[in-house]
């Protein structure tokens, strides 16, 4: 399989993450577990952003 399909599965799993972080989020039991989930969120979709830019430079 070529690596950057590998990337592109990598970030499917980013997403869905994502996904649920979001549901956690909607049921955590305090405001300040509920930002320290969205911040989570942020990371991740930094990450899919930095995988994105990478197959971008790399032609893919």
């Amino acid at each position: 399989m070529p690596w950057h399909h590998l990337v592109n599965q990598l970030i499917q799993c980013e997403q869905q993450e994502i996904e649920l972080y979001q549901r956690i989020a909607c049921h955590a039991p305090t405001e300040c577990l509920r930002k320290i989930i969205m911040n989570m969120i942020e990371e991740e979709k930094h990450q899919i952003k930095r995988w994105r830019e990478f197959l971008k430079k790399n032609d893919c």
